[in-house]
């Protein structure tokens, strides 16, 4: 009889994904990840890591726990990515427009700071930056993504062929470079980007569209 695995850790090119299930004993999870980290002989040191959805499922204090634990071992945490809840009240009541499509209200995650050039976030779901992308940084999301400020940076919205995705941002840079469902927008198209409106990016076709956003929505 096989033995469960209470901790699995899965490698992307961002970094470490730490996965459990929520359902287990929270000891037994902390045992689990020390056990993880020790048998690594520090083969994981210096690694970004994040955890997988379950991870909102427990307790903050539990999830400092093992975020600790991780870092104890010199691991290096993503920038902070919460669950989009009930204190992004307005975030949530704009993210509800049928634009956006496909329910990113009710799962959106929120990076609630700008991110600069070196810091990449990788979202299994739809994601929202409250801040600017900057030159050099990178956010890529599963489903669509909303950046309450200016991208200059790298940004994909739709893996998984998901050709309904779009982009959301205050404004957009000219030289940032826009991905949905691995089309992106090279070579540079030329686009109004009017002041205090922001814009939409979309796929029309087999190419990067970029549109006005509506005010009033």
């Amino acid at each position: 009889m096989l033995t469960k695995e209470i901790i699995s850790i899965k490698g992307t090119r961002e970094g470490l994904i730490i996965v459990f299930d929520p359902n287990d004993e929270f000891d037994e999870i902390k045992k689990s990840l020390r056990n993880k980290m020790e048998a690594a002989n520090n083969f994981f040191k210096g690694a970004k890591f994040t955890f997988g959805q379950a991870v909102q499922a427990i307790s903050s204090q539990q999830r400092v726990e093992i975020e600790n634990i991780c870092q104890q071992y010199g691991l290096v945490p993503f920038p902070k990515v919460s669950f989009l809840t009930s204190e992004g009240k307005n975030v949530k009541s704009f993210l509800k427009d049928p634009l956006l499509n496909n329910s990113l209200a009710e799962q959106a995650w929120l990076v609630s700071h700008p991110l600069r050039s070196g810091q990449e976030i990788n979202c299994p779901g739809h994601l929202v930056v409250i801040g600017d992308v900057h030159s050099g940084a990178k956010v890529a999301a599963a489903g669509n993504v909303v950046v309450m400020g200016t991208c200059a940076g790298t940004v994909c919205a739709g893996g998984k062929n998901n050709y309904r995705a779009v982009i959301v941002a205050l404004s957009i840079d000219k030289k940032s470079c826009l991905v949905i469902a691995g089309v992106n927008n090279e070579p540079r198209i030329n686009f109004n980007n009017p002041k205090n409106q922001a814009l939409i990016v979309f796929l029309e076709g087999q190419k990067i569209a970029i549109e006005p956003y509506p005010k009033n929505k």
